[in-house]
């Protein structure tokens, strides 16, 4: 049901990233729109599509059991919290190189 969802951030990320330069316009800093777009989406596949891996996994915790759930939710939050943090260190800091991961997220 939410396959289609992720579709087009693995496409601009891999093998559409180059066809646009103005995918590689800077917005502030060294934040570019393909860096922005990937953000945009990227967050509502985590949060909305993901929503039901967080709620079985938070079940499993609750009986003190890890299941897949929670090996998905782990992985998933680590790739889209680091990217963030690094999009935003990059947004603070110019000198700081963004190096995301929200199509793996």
């Amino acid at each position: 049901r939410a396959f289609p969802l992720p579709l087009p951030a693995f496409l601009l990320a891999k093998p559409l990233a180059n066809v646009s330069p103005l995918l590689h316009e800077k917005v502030f800093g060294p934040v570019t729109v393909h860096i922005l777009l990937l953000f945009l989406l990227a967050t509502p596949v985590q949060f909305g599509a993901g929503r039901c891996f967080y709620r079985a996994a938070w079940r499993s915790l609750q009986h003190r059991a890890a299941t897949m759930d929670v090996l998905v939710v782990v992985g998933s939050s680590a790739a889209y919290i680091s990217s963030l943090v690094s999009l935003l260190a990059a947004a603070l800091d110019p000198s700081h190189t963004p190096f995301v991961h929200f199509e793996t997220s």
